[in-house]
């Protein structure tokens, strides 16, 4: 299971593709607006492995702070602000994850009840 540091950095990358839809970038607009010195097809391929690579791999994307900085200063946000949305974005989902792994625990027991006898 994923612990909470995890689902802050893809939290916080979810954060910022919605906020950035909201704001009405496009997809390469932004990822330009991000990196503005690298190429256009640079620029989108890193932004679309930030938001795709934990779906490819099943393993958490790494967030640089400097990137981290970058989504928040894009968005005209505080980078602190960003992080307290974040953090209570991957709050919700642990305890979403736990509540689930913990009804999934108790359909078990049931079914690991006394043999009926014949």
């Amino acid at each position: 299971m994923k612990d909470v540091n995890d689902l802050m950095m893809e939290a916080y990358i979810e954060l910022a593709a919605s906020m950035a839809k909201a704001q009405g970038f496009k997809k390469g607009e932004f990822a330009q607006k991000l990196w503005p010195d690298s190429e256009p097809r640079v620029a989108i391929n890193r932004w679309r492995s930030m938001r795709t690579q934990v779906k490819i791999t099943g393993k958490p994307q790494g967030l640089l702070v400097s990137d981290a900085n970058r989504l928040a200063q894009a968005l005209n946000q505080n980078i602190s602000y960003m992080f307290i949305l974040a953090q209570d974005l991957a709050q919700k989902k642990l305890a979403a994850m736990q509540s689930a792994e913990g009804e999934g625990k108790s359909k078990d027991m049931k079914k690991r009840g006394r043999p009926r006898g014949k």
